[in-house]
């Protein structure tokens, strides 16, 4: 029987985008009988979700390490990182740009280091490996690894691109980040590729790494996993219904500059003042994903305390069970996304979430995901710009329009999750190999 085997570095937490996807995916295949196991980190101390996820401890470091962990990087490394490091750093010359990518190749050898020591001995006829979530600091080890062994021994391999800085911004322009990309998609189109499923999140990445790999190599698209036994039983049922009381406008996930974290206060006190009785707000504040470098970080956390005893504010601090978490998310009328820079091409986790369980949202124009809706013939409310004026009004808007764009929302999300089931991924990856 065929084993699957999930290689993910930064499962470490009970909540995100990676316990999503392992489990999203572990329930497709258990049901076949099928042994599955997640190679993650020796952070993941919880031991109800090292059961869930059948998980093997072995990678000390993830793919958003920060850059500090130098030295603990080139001890793992021993003499070939030092090595690398004389070969690669500038000395006083060095700028930022080049101590990232030092740091990435690095990173990436240690990773190389992991897959050779503990996945290639451990991989036999017939299993199936799945890589997700990947960035520049690792992407080279994952297409050396790819090349290497996949050749010699018939298993499939799955690589899924989520949207990161990496993939959108740098790799769309021709850079060294976009390189990194092109070495590893250049790596796999020497695999014979019916041993390949790869795809992207958005239709725009899946075609931009399709073109960095010189059209070798086929990039399908899809949307991010969710759990399927926590997403239907929210999926919506019966009449669409307005709410007697005030609508619950809900912020959720990691606190972050990129996630316009920082215009989240001052449209709360903005909303609750001008339209008193109408709306109420949960907000979900992570505040140690707020990095001290992002722009107003220590006036974002001043904001945020001071709305602790606010009415009309429920304000959640840190990680949510899984379960509470979609509790919370159910809860939530509407949803704001008011999100930067990246998720021009990307998605997001809570954004797909959101769409399946037929939420009304407040989304950036000239974004993924106000095209994403249209695309479904749908509309909702925009954020024009990252300002709190510009999110005000697309609150303002929502709630005006929360009859027509929740019976919408209800018609489209529910549809648009049973089309972007797991499924098809899954009967890609057990199909026949030669």
């Amino acid at each position: 029987m065929p084993r699957l085997i999930i290689v993910d570095p930064a499962l470490v937490s009970r909540a995100g985008h990676h316990l999503n996807y392992n489990v999203s995916i572990l329930e497709q295949f258990e049901p076949l009988g099928i042994e599955c196991s997640v190679i993650a980190s020796t952070s993941l101390i919880d031991a109800s979700l090292r059961n869930r996820t059948n998980a093997v401890p072995a990678f000390r470091y993830n793919q958003y390490a920060p850059s500090d962990i130098y030295r603990s990087i080139l001890e793992d490394a021993g003499s070939a990182g030092e090595a690398l490091l004389k070969q690669l750093t500038g000395g006083d010359n060095a700028t930022e740009d080049h101590e990232e990518r030092v740091f990435c190749a690095l990173m990436n050898q240690y990773f190389l280091g992991v897959f050779e020591s503990l996945l290639t001995p451990l991989v036999q006829d017939g299993d199936m490996v799945v890589f997700h979530s990947l960035n520049a600091r690792i992407s080279h080890a994952v297409g050396h690894w790819i090349q290497r062994v996949v050749p010699h021994i018939p298993i499939r391999v799955a690589v899924l691109f989520m949207a990161t800085d990496y993939i959108t911004f740098s790799t769309m322009k021709m850079n060294w980040k976009a390189s990194a990309y092109q070495v590893m998609l250049n790596n796999m189109a020497q695999v014979p590729p019916d041993r390949l499923v790869v795809t992207a999140e958005t239709p725009e990445i899946a075609d931009h790494m399709h073109s960095l790999s010189g059209k070798r190599v086929p990039v399908g698209v899809s949307a991010h996993f969710k759990p399927e036994s926590l997403i239907n039983d929210l999926l919506p049922k019966g009449d669409f219904q307005v709410p007697d009381g005030p609508l619950n406008i809900g912020y959720f996930g990691h606190s972050r500059y990129e996630r316009g974290t920082h215009l989240i206060p001052g449209v709360i006190e903005r909303a609750l003042k001008e339209m008193p009785g109408r709306v109420r707000f949960t907000f979900q504040a992570n505040l140690q994903h707020v990095n001290t470098w992002e722009f107003r970080a220590p006036t974002i956390r001043e904001e945020v305390n001071a709305l602790r005893n606010r009415e009309g504010v429920t304000l959640l601090t840190g990680e949510l069970q899984i379960q509470e978490f979609y509790n919370q998310l159910d809860a939530a009328h509407i949803h704001l996304l008011p999100y930067l820079g990246r998720y021009i091409y990307s998605g997001s986790g809570l954004f797909f979430e959101c769409l399946a369980m037929g939420k009304v949202l407040v989304v950036p124009k000239s974004s993924y995901m106000l095209r994403e809706i249209q695309s479904l013939k749908g509309e909702t409310a925009i954020m024009e710009i990252p300002t709190v004026d510009s999110l005000y009004d697309g609150i303002v808007s929502a709630v005006e329009n929360y009859e027509t764009f929740g019976r919408q929302a209800r018609e489209y999300g529910p549809q648009w999750q049973r089309d972007h089931s797991p499924a098809e991924f899954m009967k890609a990856m057990t199909a026949p190999i030669n």
